[in-house]
């Protein structure tokens, strides 16, 4: 696929994705109310902080090894779920001192989860299957969008 038509998949997409997104953002706080959605956000924004530190920067790391060889990408999944399983002991240290409304189970959940999507899209990057990742994105937004 030539690169002009890869940017405007993409930015498509990531236009759709980011609609959606907002949408549920404009949901939550229907749904809430404004206290109790800048609790939930403010937890949001926390977790997603500790993903950031959590995942070391790992999925550039990723991409880059993964698009120069191929026949690595096994032994990267290999070494990835391993890696997710010590994400997720560090991140269930980490909840622990900080104080947040949901559950720790649920925060952790939410940092693994989003752990698991970033070390899985660097591959879909990095395979160059641009479109298919955008689909799955902005289906599990719409999904989301619909059962709120």
């Amino acid at each position: 696929m030539p690169l002009k038509k890869i940017i405007k998949h993409t930015i498509g997409w990531k236009l759709v994705n980011t609609l959606l997104v907002f949408l549920i953002n404009l949901l939550m706080v229907r749904l809430l109310g404004a206290a109790q959605s800048g609790t939930f956000f403010y937890d949001i924004t926390v977790l997603s902080f500790l993903v950031l530190i959590i995942s070391w920067c790992l999925e550039a790391g990723i991409t880059y090894y993964a698009s120069k060889d191929n026949s690595a990408v096994a032994l990267m999944i290999v070494f990835v779920l391993p890696l997710l399983v010590l994400q997720a002991f560090i991140s269930r240290v980490a909840v622990g001192y900080i104080h947040l409304s949901v559950s720790s189970h649920l925060a952790v959940l939410f940092i693994v989860s989003n752990l698991t999507i970033i070390y899985f899209s660097a591959f879909f990057y990095a395979k160059k299957w641009f479109v298919s990742l955008n689909i799955i994105a902005s289906c599990i937004n719409f999904i989301t969008t619909l059962v709120l």
